[in-house]
């Protein structure tokens, strides 16, 4: 990468960083101990977004304090943003695997909070699990921690935009990969031969 930001931890703890290369139009517009929050030119359409990096604490209290902080603080960002990386937090039962079940009002503050921020999430393909407790047995533990999410208008712009669960070595979170602009996937037609044909003289 050519150009970064980033967020000192404190001691062994935190710390978050952004990396960009090329000619990517990337201007820093706030960052804390636990977002970075950027502005990126696409030259393609000649238009602005903006790009929020998050860490949401593991902690509940804090990070309801975070989430009123940032139902406030998204009045700043425009219509066209995305909100992405580690949210501590899961939407329903589905997206953890393992562990002491969470009764469904437990999920009520997070979708709370997504739904005040107008935000949508992107889904994903891939392994549906971002994170690990690397624990052994019974205890092993996985949860979909990251996500990303965006507005609508920034969906309309960029209506085949996805999101991969990229697996990953000495981290016990899965990278996830926003493509802005998804190829469109071209099926292979499987090749089949039909025997009776061999008796056609007509076909060599």
């Amino acid at each position: 990468m050519d150009s970064g930001i980033r967020v000192d931890p404190m001691g062994t703890s935190g710390g978050l960083a952004l990396f960009w290369k090329g000619t990517t139009s990337v201007s820093l517009k706030k960052m804390c101990s636990w977002f970075i929050d950027v502005e990126i030119f696409d030259i393609s359409l000649s238009k602005s977004w903006r790009l929020v990096n998050v860490y949401f604490s593991p902690y509940e209290n804090i990070r309801r304090e975070q989430w009123d902080f940032f139902t406030q603080y998204n009045s700043c960002l425009g219509e066209d943003w995305v909100l992405w990386g580690d949210m501590n937090d899961i939407l329903c039962a589905e997206e953890k695997n393992g562990g002491v079940v969470r009764p469904s009002w437990s999920f009520h503050g997070f979708q709370n909070f997504i739904d005040e921020c107008g935000l949508v999430d992107l889904g994903f393909s891939g392994y549906p699990f971002t994170w690990r407790n690397n624990r052994n047995g019974a205890d092993y533990v996985q949860e979909r921690l990251d996500r990303v999410l965006v507005t609508p208008s920034w969906h309309l712009l960029y209506g085949q935009a996805s999101v991969t669960h990229v697996e990953t070595v000495g981290s016990d979170h899965n990278a996830i990969l926003l493509n802005r602009h998804t190829s469109p996937v071209h099926s292979r037609v499987p090749f089949r031969f039909d025997g009776r044909w061999v008796d056609d003289d007509e076909v060599e």
